[in-house]
């Protein structure tokens, strides 16, 4: 069985666009003054574009420092 590797895209806008949103989360979510509503909804968004930004190979990094 063939194991297929982690790539970027070949659209490099496109995996700056993701790596830019995927920042702006980890940024939100490093405020102290967030509602608690607001930051279980910041983790599940910052989960799905981390599972993105993995499978790309972007980046690679544990994010439980931000609850996620």
């Amino acid at each position: 069985m063939t194991q297929l590797q982690p790539t970027a895209t070949a659209q490099p806008e496109v995996d700056e666009t993701i790596m830019t949103i995927y920042a702006h989360l980890k940024n939100l979510l490093a405020r102290p003054d967030l509602d608690p509503s607001v930051r279980a909804n910041l983790v599940d968004a910052l989960s799905s574009v981390s599972l993105v930004v993995q499978d790309l190979a972007l980046d690679y990094e544990m994010l439980y420092d931000l609850g996620v």
